[in-house]
Protein backbone atom coordinates (compact mmCIF):
# COMPACT_ATOMS: atom_id res chain seq x y z
CA UNK A 1 0.00 0.00 0.00
CA UNK A 2 1.57 3.40 -1.13
CA UNK A 3 2.62 5.62 1.40
CA UNK A 4 -0.57 8.68 2.73
CA UNK A 5 0.23 12.00 1.51
CA UNK A 6 -0.11 14.86 3.02
CA UNK A 7 -1.23 18.14 0.87
CA UNK A 8 -0.15 21.38 2.87
CA UNK A 9 -2.63 24.64 1.10
CA UNK A 10 -0.95 27.70 0.56
CA UNK A 11 -3.06 30.68 0.96
CA UNK A 12 -3.53 32.60 -2.29
CA UNK A 13 -1.70 36.02 -0.79
CA UNK A 14 1.74 33.32 -0.75
CA UNK A 15 1.45 32.36 -4.18
CA UNK A 16 2.86 33.80 -7.05
CA UNK A 17 0.96 35.58 -9.40
CA UNK A 18 3.79 34.50 -12.03
CA UNK A 19 5.52 31.68 -13.12
CA UNK A 20 9.15 31.31 -12.12
CA UNK A 21 11.38 29.32 -14.43
CA UNK A 22 15.24 29.07 -15.40
CA UNK A 23 16.64 30.36 -18.67
CA UNK A 24 20.08 29.60 -18.72
CA UNK A 25 21.69 26.70 -16.58
CA UNK A 26 23.25 27.79 -13.54
CA UNK A 27 27.47 29.34 -13.59
CA UNK A 28 30.02 27.01 -12.18
CA UNK A 29 31.03 23.48 -13.65
CA UNK A 30 29.39 21.81 -16.41
CA UNK A 31 25.78 21.53 -15.72
CA UNK A 32 24.30 18.53 -17.32
CA UNK A 33 20.45 17.24 -17.91
CA UNK A 34 20.71 13.70 -17.27
CA UNK A 35 24.08 11.60 -16.48
CA UNK A 36 23.24 10.09 -19.96
CA UNK A 37 23.88 13.52 -21.71
CA UNK A 38 27.27 13.50 -23.71
CA UNK A 39 26.79 17.23 -25.22
CA UNK A 40 24.65 20.12 -24.06
CA UNK A 41 25.11 21.97 -26.95
CA UNK A 42 23.80 19.30 -29.29
CA UNK A 43 21.13 18.77 -26.57
CA UNK A 44 19.89 22.10 -26.54
CA UNK A 45 19.90 22.87 -30.37
CA UNK A 46 17.93 19.62 -31.00
CA UNK A 47 15.52 20.74 -28.54
CA UNK A 48 14.92 24.50 -30.21
CA UNK A 49 15.09 22.43 -33.51
CA UNK A 50 12.37 19.75 -32.68
CA UNK A 51 10.58 19.86 -29.21
CA UNK A 52 10.64 23.40 -27.73
CA UNK A 53 6.98 24.47 -27.46
CA UNK A 54 4.02 22.39 -27.13
CA UNK A 55 0.42 22.92 -28.42
CA UNK A 56 -2.11 23.51 -25.28
CA UNK A 57 -4.08 20.65 -24.58
CA UNK A 58 -2.38 18.21 -26.67
CA UNK A 59 0.70 16.31 -26.17
CA UNK A 60 1.99 17.49 -29.65
CA UNK A 61 5.43 19.31 -28.89
CA UNK A 62 7.40 21.15 -32.18
CA UNK A 63 9.76 23.50 -32.62
CA UNK A 64 11.35 25.95 -34.74
CA UNK A 65 12.34 23.57 -37.53
CA UNK A 66 8.90 23.44 -39.21
CA UNK A 67 8.42 27.17 -38.50
CA UNK A 68 12.03 27.75 -40.17
CA UNK A 69 10.92 25.78 -42.50
CA UNK A 70 7.21 27.49 -43.95
CA UNK A 71 9.88 29.82 -45.37
CA UNK A 72 10.10 28.61 -49.23
CA UNK A 73 12.99 26.75 -50.49
CA UNK A 74 15.70 27.73 -48.09
CA UNK A 75 13.91 27.17 -44.87
CA UNK A 76 14.83 23.48 -45.28
CA UNK A 77 18.19 23.85 -46.51
CA UNK A 78 18.69 26.01 -43.21
CA UNK A 79 17.26 23.99 -41.22
CA UNK A 80 19.34 21.22 -43.01
CA UNK A 81 22.63 22.79 -42.70
CA UNK A 82 21.99 23.52 -38.89
CA UNK A 83 21.32 19.43 -38.67
CA UNK A 84 24.72 18.93 -40.45
CA UNK A 85 27.06 21.14 -38.46
CA UNK A 86 25.43 18.96 -35.02
CA UNK A 87 26.31 15.88 -36.82
CA UNK A 88 29.88 17.58 -37.74
CA UNK A 89 29.95 18.15 -33.98
CA UNK A 90 29.12 14.59 -32.71
CA UNK A 91 32.29 13.87 -34.46
CA UNK A 92 34.05 14.60 -31.74
CA UNK A 93 32.52 11.89 -29.78
CA UNK A 94 34.41 9.35 -31.64
CA UNK A 95 30.88 7.85 -32.87
CA UNK A 96 30.65 4.18 -35.18
CA UNK A 97 30.45 4.73 -39.02
CA UNK A 98 27.08 3.27 -38.79
CA UNK A 99 25.83 5.91 -36.15
CA UNK A 100 26.93 8.89 -38.26
CA UNK A 101 25.36 7.16 -41.52
CA UNK A 102 22.31 6.79 -39.49
CA UNK A 103 22.48 10.80 -38.50
CA UNK A 104 23.19 11.49 -41.64
CA UNK A 105 20.34 9.85 -42.99
CA UNK A 106 17.67 11.23 -40.80
CA UNK A 107 18.72 14.56 -42.37
CA UNK A 108 18.92 13.62 -45.67
CA UNK A 109 15.02 12.15 -45.10
CA UNK A 110 14.33 15.02 -43.56
CA UNK A 111 15.61 17.64 -45.91
CA UNK A 112 14.31 15.72 -48.96
CA UNK A 113 10.45 15.36 -47.36
CA UNK A 114 10.64 18.58 -45.78
CA UNK A 115 10.83 20.58 -48.56
CA UNK A 116 7.58 19.09 -50.02
CA UNK A 117 4.99 22.15 -49.33
CA UNK A 118 2.48 21.34 -45.97
CA UNK A 119 3.25 17.50 -46.14
CA UNK A 120 6.65 18.62 -45.13
CA UNK A 121 6.33 20.88 -42.74
CA UNK A 122 3.66 17.92 -41.14
CA UNK A 123 6.24 15.38 -41.68
CA UNK A 124 8.78 17.23 -39.73
CA UNK A 125 6.21 17.74 -36.73
CA UNK A 126 6.37 14.06 -36.73
CA UNK A 127 9.90 13.33 -37.66
CA UNK A 128 12.09 15.37 -34.89
CA UNK A 129 15.46 14.72 -36.39
CA UNK A 130 17.63 16.07 -34.08
CA UNK A 131 16.37 14.21 -31.41
CA UNK A 132 16.25 11.00 -32.99
CA UNK A 133 20.27 11.53 -33.55
CA UNK A 134 20.56 13.09 -30.27
CA UNK A 135 19.36 9.61 -28.95
CA UNK A 136 21.69 8.00 -31.54
CA UNK A 137 24.80 10.03 -30.30
CA UNK A 138 23.27 8.70 -26.88
CA UNK A 139 23.42 5.70 -27.49
CA UNK A 140 26.87 5.40 -29.15
CA UNK A 141 28.90 7.92 -27.55
CA UNK A 142 32.69 7.22 -26.89
CA UNK A 143 32.49 3.48 -28.72
CA UNK A 144 34.72 4.02 -31.53
CA UNK A 145 38.29 4.91 -31.49
CA UNK A 146 40.19 8.01 -31.71
CA UNK A 147 38.04 9.91 -35.11
CA UNK A 148 40.76 10.05 -38.12
CA UNK A 149 41.05 11.93 -41.08
CA UNK A 150 38.97 9.68 -42.98
CA UNK A 151 35.56 9.70 -40.46
CA UNK A 152 36.12 13.42 -40.78
CA UNK A 153 35.66 13.13 -45.08
CA UNK A 154 33.32 10.32 -44.39
CA UNK A 155 31.07 13.08 -42.85
CA UNK A 156 31.58 15.17 -45.33
CA UNK A 157 30.60 13.62 -47.66
CA UNK A 158 26.93 12.56 -46.03
CA UNK A 159 27.03 16.50 -45.25
CA UNK A 160 27.83 16.99 -48.71
CA UNK A 161 25.61 14.45 -50.44
CA UNK A 162 22.34 15.25 -48.60
CA UNK A 163 22.84 19.36 -49.09
CA UNK A 164 23.11 18.44 -53.15
CA UNK A 165 20.34 16.05 -52.93
CA UNK A 166 18.19 19.17 -50.47
CA UNK A 167 18.91 21.52 -53.26
CA UNK A 168 18.49 19.82 -56.05
CA UNK A 169 15.18 18.71 -54.54
CA UNK A 170 14.32 22.74 -53.83
CA UNK A 171 15.31 23.43 -57.62
CA UNK A 172 13.16 21.03 -58.73
CA UNK A 173 10.38 21.99 -56.10
CA UNK A 174 10.70 25.95 -57.37
CA UNK A 175 11.42 24.86 -61.25
CA UNK A 176 8.08 23.42 -60.91
CA UNK A 177 6.14 25.88 -59.07
CA UNK A 178 7.28 28.60 -61.83
CA UNK A 179 6.57 26.67 -64.32
CA UNK A 180 2.56 26.22 -63.03
CA UNK A 181 2.68 29.59 -62.44
CA UNK A 182 3.23 30.66 -65.88
CA UNK A 183 0.81 28.43 -67.63
CA UNK A 184 -2.39 30.32 -68.38
CA UNK A 185 -5.37 29.14 -66.34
Amino acid sequence: MPPERNFVAVPKELKPDYVDFEVLPKAGPRVRHSPEEPDAVIWLVSRLLDTIFRIPGTRVRFGLEPVIGLIPILGDQVTTLISAALLLRSLQHRLPKIALVRMGLNIAINGLVGMIPIVGDIFVLWYKPNIRNYRILQRYVGQARQSSRSDWLFVLAIIGVTFLLVTLFGAFIGYAVVRALQQPF
